[in-house]
């Protein structure tokens, strides 16, 4: 063995998903390797991301292999960290639409009160670039048909625990100490700021922001379904199968949980802005084949909802969710400087090319929830 160590596990231990991935139920591990997978910014209730390669004695002679092990853990903060485990332990994989799935699961432990180990198949990204309209539009036309198919399913009906309903509420809750920051007029008249992010964006910003206890009540009354609620890019790869195809696996499901139909489809785009996966001068685009395209999955799965309670619903999530992020952080950049190294080596650009990105990013998400404002009346006669 070499790379990383990790408590409690051995090569017996190994052995189990290895054989479950070659379908060798003699195979012997003689050789592996791990690294730690790295993460920037990640979730506090996962205890790491490690891939695993490397050989096996089985009998059809030596064969190589890689996987993943996801350590989930319990952050003690009061929400369900189990969700990604319960999910790869249901019959929830089975119903992702066609060119769509989730990882592999090779096996599920609990080595310990609070624990979870996750071990799931290595997927190698085909795409690890920015996205394109069509690729977008693939991706959306499958959560649409997956959350149609959700929308009679028990498992969304009784709403047992592990299932995080108001997903996006808890998310603008944990967002709200990031407004008095985005709100400060001194970081705004930082030199590089201010060249590249004009100050009225600060003002239609903070009004949005401002107005969002009404959206969200408007977006609990629009008809729910079970989504995965983090399907950007970076949850999302490309892979290669026969005759030149290609399938999306669908990776991190701890967001899982109950949301408006529509909230999915916005995460596509929204998060591949904030995570520099997306051009940012082609975003209207990408909103049109995302937002169609999952309108339309949404018909193939039996869904019936009107146009306009669709794209409110759409619109109101862009806005909520992304907004304050696309700016709270390359403006902390702007002030920190250890923290602008650590950001700029993770993205491989510099701090001005970021902020050039949001100076385009930001008034297409914030014109989106301003549309969905423009919405809500028409919406409410309804």
């Amino acid at each position: 063995m070499a790379g990383v160590r990790i408590p409690g596990l051995d090569r017996g231990r190994l052995e189990n998903p290895v054989r479950r991935l070659l379908g060798e139920v003699a195979a012997v591990v003689d050789h592996w390797r791990c690294r730690e997978v790295p993460r920037w910014l990640g979730g506090e209730s996962s205890g790491g991301v490690f891939r695993f390669e490397g050989r096996a004695q089985t009998d059809r002679g030596v064969r190589p292999w890689a996987l993943v092990l996801k350590i989930l853990r319990d952050p003690g903060d009061g929400l369900d960290w189990s969700v990604e485990q319960r999910f790869y332990q249901s019959r929830l994989p089975t119903l992702l639409g066609s060119g769509l799935r989730s990882p592999a699961c090779l096996g599920v432990e609990t080595p310990a009160p609070g624990e979870a180990w996750l071990w799931l198949e290595d997927v190698e990204d085909a795409l690890p670039g920015p996205w394109s309209a069509p690729q977008f539009a693939e991706v959306a036309r499958g959560l649409g048909r997956f959350n149609a198919e959700t929308l009679g399913l028990p498992e969304l009906h009784d709403f047992p625990a592990w299932l995080r309903g108001g997903g996006l509420p808890t998310w603008v809750e944990g967002r709200a100490s990031h407004r008095s920051f985005v709100a400060s007029t001194e970081v705004w008249g930082l030199p590089l700021v201010r060249k590249v992010l004009p100050v009225s964006l600060r003002t239609r910003l903070l009004d949005f922001w401002d107005q969002r206890e009404l959206l969200l009540e408007a977006l609990d009354r629009q008809p729910q379904a079970l989504c995965h609620g983090d399907a950007h890019p970076d949850n999302l790869r490309v892979v290669r199968r026969g005759r030149g195809g290609t399938e999306t696996v669908v990776l991190d499901w701890a967001s899982m949980g109950r949301a408006p139909l529509g909230a999915e489809a916005q995460a596509i785009l929204g998060g591949a802005l904030v995570l520099f996966r997306a051009d940012a001068a082609e975003a209207a685009v990408a909103d049109a084949a995302i937002f169609n395209s999952y309108a339309t999955g949404l018909r193939e799965g039996g869904a019936r909802i009107e146009t306009a309670a669709l794209r409110f619903a759409y619109c109101a999530a862009a806005g909520l969710q992304w907004c304050l992020d696309l700016v709270s952080w390359v403006l902390l950049a702007a002030c920190d400087d250890p923290f602008r190294r650590d950001m700029e080596a993770h993205r491989g650009c510099s701090l001005e090319t970021m902020l050039e990105h949001r100076a385009l990013a930001l008034p297409f998400m914030l014109g989106l929830g301003e549309e969905a404002r423009r919405l809500l009346p028409a919406l409410a006669k309804g």
